[in-house]
């Protein structure tokens, strides 16, 4: 019989806490008794923990999930990476109105509860199978990245090597990651299913790699990025078919756009390019040290 082979998965640390908070917090207010917060991200991170060792690169490759067993019975097969953010890697100081959207929302000590008995069922497992970052090293203390940066450094080494590669997240920005050739997939956190280039092109309008693009030109209201205003959706998904991408939009689109569309390129350029900057994914070779080892442990 062959052994199967290993994939590398890899958890949006902050979007799956986000995601168990609201889903208690709903699923609390609607029960008579109320629900254990700590009892119910225990069940909820030891079920992630599972669908991650579930996924089969043979599956994959034909965008097919494979089955899960319970947690108890789950065989350890993949490495698994959980991300946590560790700053905004400068984004802020370029941009200050990055994420201002978010300011003043009030951290209930049910959410930091969430996060740190998350933190805790991963750091439980078997050091071979799990690695919560930056967490696990205390020289990462000082790294000023977000998950997704993080996530994007490991997938993109992945990527050069085929290693199967899979991000657990319901974050559009990490769609810029999937890669059938490099064997790189996204499973989606809320409608647990495989999101394939094929679908982001469906969903989205623009191909996995344009995802930068498309909102440095559309603006991302989630992360209070505004990109150029007046284009919107529709009209960066056209400008981008005719000119292959933001490159070939400011070298050439800014020209040849006539009427409302060319002034708002015109006078909407410089703030394109620092959009795009934003949003663009921060490296973090720092990391890299701890991952490698990680990723070779038997």
């Amino acid at each position: 019989m062959s052994i199967r082979e290993r994939a590398v998965v890899l958890i949006d640390g902050p979007a799956v806490v986000h995601r168990w908070y609201h889903r208690w917090f709903f699923t609390n207010e609607k029960a008579p008794k109320g629900i254990d917060p700590k009892r119910y991200v225990i069940t909820q991170a030891r079920y992630m923990i599972a669908t991650a060792h579930s996924f089969d690169p043979s599956h994959l490759a034909q965008n097919l999930l494979s089955p899960q067993v319970e947690y108890a019975h789950t065989p350890k097969h993949n490495k698994i990476i959980i991300c946590f953010d560790n700053g905004d890697g400068g984004r802020r100081d370029m941009y200050p109105e990055y994420k201002a959207n978010r300011e003043g929302k009030k951290v209930t000590p049910e959410f930091l509860l969430i996060e740190k008995v998350a933190k805790k069922v991963f750091q439980e497992e078997p050091k071979s199978t799990i690695l919560v970052l930056p967490d696990f090293d205390p020289k990462l203390k000082t790294l000023n990245a977000e998950a997704d940066d993080m996530i994007a450094t490991i997938a993109l080494r992945n990527h050069r090597v085929k290693l199967p590669t899979i991000v657990m997240s319901h974050d559009h920005d990490l769609y810029q990651l999937i890669d059938d050739n490099a064997r790189s997939y996204h499973y989606d956190i809320r409608s647990k299913h495989l999101v394939s280039e094929k679908s982001v092109m469906e969903r989205v309008g623009v191909h996995p790699k344009l995802i930068r693009d498309f909102k440095a030109l559309a603006g991302d209201a989630s992360d209070n990025i505004s990109g150029i205003s007046g284009i919107g959706k529709v009209r960066a998904r056209q400008l981008l078919k005719k000119y292959g991408d933001l490159d070939g939009i400011l070298a050439n689109g800014v020209n040849k756009e006539s009427g409302r569309v060319g002034d708002l390129l015109r006078n909407g350029a410089q703030q394109a390019e620092l959009c795009r900057e934003v949003i663009d994914f921060r490296m973090c070779p720092k990391l890299m040290k701890t991952v490698e080892s990680f990723l070779k442990a038997k």
